[in-house]
Parts: C-alpha cells; sequence; structure tokens
C-alpha cells in the first residue's frame, strides 16, 4: 500500500476489505487494528459496506452486466473531483 495515502485507520478498512473479499478469514491480528480504531458498531458497519459492495460486485460478475456509457461518464467525473484510488487491486483466480 502506498505511504501517506490513507491514515492509520483507513489503511486497515483497505487490509480488511482485501482480505474480506478474497474470501481469506480475518486473523486475531487485523481484527485488533479494526478494534484500535474503530468501536463494534462501526467495525460492524465497514463489514456490512464491503459485504454489500462483494455481493452486488459477483451479482454483476456472475450475470455479465454491462455498465452504460452514463455510469461510466459519472465514475469519470468522480475521479476528476476526488482523485482515482492509487492502490493497485492484485486480482487472483480461485482454486
Amino acid at each position: 500500500m502506498p505511504a501517506n495515502v490513507y491514515t492509520e485507520a483507513e489503511a486497515t478498512i483497505v487490509r480488511y476489505a482485501r482480505t474480506s473479499t478474497l474470501t481469506l478469514g480475518i486473523s486475531e491480528e487485523l481484527y485488533a487494528d479494526l478494534e484500535r480504531s474503530f468501536g463494534l458498531q462501526q467495525i460492524m458497519a465497514v463489514w456490512a459496506q464491503v459485504g454489500l459492495a462483494n455481493m452486488i460486485n459477483r451479482f454483476h460478475a456472475t450475470f455479465h452486466i454491462d455498465v452504460n456509457q452514463e455510469i461510466l461518464d459519472q465514475a469519470a467525473a468522480g475521479d476528476t473531483v476526488a482523485g482515482s484510488c492509487p492502490i493497485p487491486f492484485e486480482r487472483r483466480s480461485l482454486p
């Protein structure tokens, strides 16, 4: 993860999201990192948001749903305002 992009708490969320998305177990160390930055309700909110995003992405991947041009244009406009994510996502094949 690039330095100086995220706060410690944000970086912990990114690590959690990546680990959860790859369906790897959440280690005690990672959970302890979450607890250092967030309360139980906040951890549950992170869990729910990551889970919902994964569910939606898997739905689109399963049914090969195309993204229309309007959505692509809105995403590009958002990147112009907010900047795109500087962290490359490593693609892995499932066993």
